[in-house]
């Protein structure tokens, strides 16, 4: 599938593929920030990784 067709398409598991990846960068900017902010700047192991995923998902729908 080319990108145009992917952005313009209105099928279903494109709509979802295209939140999750959504999703993902949103999350990802969110940590990287929170990370530059506090002047951390060591690069997560995955359990910590995770930790911040869920807390950083958390935060953005409950007002953190």
């Amino acid at each position: 599938m080319e990108t145009s067709e992917f952005l313009n398409s209105d099928e279903a598991s494109t709509l979802l593929l295209r939140h999750e990846i959504f999703n993902a960068a949103r999350l990802a900017f969110h940590i990287a920030m929170d990370k530059f902010i506090m002047a951390e700047f060591d690069v997560p192991e995955h359990e910590e990784l995770l930790g911040l995923i869920k807390e950083a998902d958390h935060d953005w729908y409950f007002g953190g």
